[in-house]
C-alpha cells in the first residue's frame, strides 16, 4: 500500500501530481538547492536541520553565496559536519577578498574533510560589494578571474 509512502508534489506542464518518494529520489538525483544566507528562512540550526534533510532525501547539491557579512567556508564546513553525500558548493566565492593560495588551502581542506563534496564557484561578484564592502577597487574582473584561476 502507497499509504506510507512520502507524497511530494510536483508541477509539470501546469498540473499537480503526486510523486512517491521512490520516484522522488530518482528525479533529485541532480536537483540541487540554494540557501541564500542570511535570506533563508530560521536560524542557522534550522537551517543545517533542513539540508541534513535534502540530503537524507537525496537531493544532489547544497548552493551556498556570500556577500554581506556572512562568510562562505564556515557555514560549509558547518554543513558537511551534519550531511553525509549532499555536495556542499560555493557559488560564488569572490575572488577579490582572498588571496588565491588561501582560498586554495581552504577548499582543499574542506574537500578533503568532506570526502570529495565540495564544490568551487569562483567569481568577480560586484562592484557594490568589492568596494564598499570590502575597500577593494574593482578593477578587471574577467582579467583577474582568469588568473585567480590560473594560479588555484
Amino acid at each position: 500500500m502507497m499509504s506510507e509512502k512520502l507524497f511530494i508534489p510536483i508541477k509539470t506542464e501546469g498540473h499537480i501530481k503526486r510523486m512517491t518518494s521512490d520516484a522522488a529520489r530518482t528525479y533529485r538525483k541532480r536537483v540541487g538547492l540554494v540557501a541564500e544566507i542570511p535570506n533563508f528562512p530560521g536560524p542557522w540550526t534550522e537551517v543545517m536541520e533542513k539540508v541534513k534533510i535534502a540530503d537524507e532525501l537525496g537531493y544532489d547539491s547544497i548552493w551556498l553565496g556570500e556577500s554581506w557579512g556572512y562568510e562562505l567556508f564556515t557555514s560549509m564546513a558547518d554543513l558537511v559536519r551534519v550531511t553525509k553525500r549532499i555536495k556542499i558548493g560555493a557559488g560564488i566565492a569572490n575572488i577579490y577578498s582572498r588571496t588565491p593560495a588561501v582560498l586554495a588551502s581552504t577548499v582543499a581542506t574542506l574537500d578533503e574533510r568532506s570526502g570529495g563534496r565540495i564544490i568551487l564557484g569562483l567569481g568577480p561578484s560586484g562592484a557594490n560589494v568589492i568596494e564598499h564592502w570590502h575597500g577593494i577597487p574593482f578593477q578587471k574582473p574577467v582579467k583577474r578571474t582568469r588568473e585567480y584561476v590560473e594560479i588555484i
